[in-house]
């Protein structure tokens, strides 16, 4: 029987890492979290999987998955690990609906952005599945 084993430069390598994220794990399911640690309404949790960082959240319409990520200035909406507070991004506090649609815009007059080019601008989503109490992920 012949026996076929990566190099060992597959187990460390970055590049390795960049292939598995983008053909691997950003197709297949992730788990995420427990069910619980969302039960109420703005309870949160963050995560990093396969170096995506991910928030999953309990809003009005359900528990979400977003990239932890503000479009404006890329900043981390939820920069604790877990806890309860509305989709705020603490940069600029540009504020998220329940599907991660941008609500409110401080001083929206800086920004030029014409009606169209506003309701563009959300959260990026993740598929997000529960079986039982468990939270998968899929990037």
């Amino acid at each position: 029987m012949t026996r076929h084993a990566l190099d060992a430069q597959h187990y460390t390598s970055a590049e390795t890492f960049a292939l598995e994220r983008e053909r691997l794990f950003g197709r297949l399911w992730n788990f995420a979290g427990f069910a619980s640690m969302v039960r109420e309404r703005n309870q949160f949790f963050t995560r990093t999987i396969a170096g995506v960082p991910v928030l999953v959240q309990r809003t009005a319409a359900g528990v979400r998955a977003f990239l932890n990520q503000c479009p404006h200035r890329q900043s981390a909406i939820q920069t604790a690990r877990h806890g309860r507070r509305p989709l705020v991004c603490p940069y600029h506090a540009w504020s998220f609906g329940d599907e991660g649609e941008l609500r409110g815009l401080p001083n929206a007059d800086l920004y030029g952005f014409a009606a169209e080019e506003k309701q563009a601008v959300c959260l990026t989503g993740f598929a997000l599945e529960q079986v039982g109490e468990l939270l998968f992920v899929n990037l």
